[in-house]
């Protein structure tokens, strides 16, 4: 059926004149009239919508219950259309998000295919630490972050990504090593350590500072296990980090996707701990019962999408 027999339908029971309704619609009244009987005769209900015998035109029984049916249809269409612009400006807003240098590689991996489906959503990113992350979060100074678990604050609500395998870098000629059988070692083919082995107090730990996102996962690691770390050595940059482990001076926990990323001269003996799983997850997460803009929820779903599209380590 053509949706216009609706529109001329309301038209023709308010006007209740065919000339008066065919200058409302910006059609003539021969126009009007050739709808008119096409649409009576397509509804087959063997009579007519309106009494055309009399003036002003009268709407029958029938003519009733199409008008009725009419304003229905013509009312949800105007709803669909106010929620469809609405859905469409409103995709026009930014959407403020904050990550962790490991949340950040990972964003940046699809950053160039959302930008290209959604050109009218505007990104501010900015990096931060992971407890910077919550505090932002809390404060409802960003919309959305990126960064690695464990969530510390119970004021948010997140979704796992993906899980990021680590690796402990350990000196090649630590006295840890003595008498292990490093052959073949890489970070495909890690050595296993007894957990007990990492709780012997002369072991230097080369720590991330407390700023950085490796340091909570650093801390639950350690909880977990119970190992107390005696007098570790803090440094900022986890390059720096690794080229220490490399250099001898101690070892290190650090993202097998990082461990691949950086070159050294030295390569330090990768290790992982018997029996447990060392790995960490990248989580998006937003402050817990706060609805997001309709940018927002897009930016959220987009990733969270393209995420789960990925294999579970990187």
């Amino acid at each position: 059926m053509d949706t216009d027999a609706f529109r001329y339908m309301i038209a023709l029971a308010e006007c209740k004149s065919i000339s008066e309704a065919a200058r409302k619609l910006y059609i003539t009244q021969p126009a009007l009239t050739k709808h008119l009987n096409k649409l009576e005769e397509n509804l087959g209900i063997g009579g007519k919508l309106f009494d055309r015998s009399v003036t002003p035109i009268k709407i029958t029984p029938a003519g009733e219950i199409f008008l009725e049916y009419s304003r229905r249809y013509i009312a949800l269409e105007n709803e669909m259309k106010e929620r469809l612009d609405e859905a469409f400006h409103l995709q026009k807003g930014n959407v403020k998000v904050a990550s962790t240098s490991r949340g950040g590689w990972h964003l940046g991996q699809y950053m160039g295919l959302f930008l290209e489906q959604y050109k009218d959503i505007k990104l501010e990113l900015q990096d931060a630490s992971a407890q910077k992350c919550e505090q932002m979060i809390e404060r409802d100074e960003i919309d959305i972050a990126v960064y690695t678990d464990p969530v510390c604050s119970h004021k948010i609500e997140y979704v796992p990504l993906i899980k990021d395998k680590l690796v402990i870098a350990v000196p090649k000629d630590y006295f840890l090593l003595k008498d292990k059988n490093i052959t073949g070692n890489s970070l495909s083919n890690p050595l296993e350590l007894e957990v007990e082995e990492l709780r012997d107090p002369r072991i230097r730990f080369v720590l991330s500072t407390k700023d950085h996102s490796m340091h909570l996962t650093e801390q639950a690691f350690f909880e977990k296990n119970g190992i107390n770390p005696i007098s570790p050595m803090r440094v900022d940059f986890i390059n720096t980090r690794y080229s220490i482990a490399c250099g001898g001076a101690g070892i290190i926990m650090i993202p097998l996707t990082t461990a691949n990323r950086i070159e050294a001269i030295n390569s330090p003996v990768f290790c992982t701990v018997k029996g447990r799983r060392l790995v960490r997850q990248v989580i998006i997460a937003k402050k817990k019962g706060k609805s997001l803009s309709v940018a927002g929820e897009i930016f959220w779903n987009f990733i969270i999408q393209q995420s789960f599209g990925t294999s579970s380590y990187e």
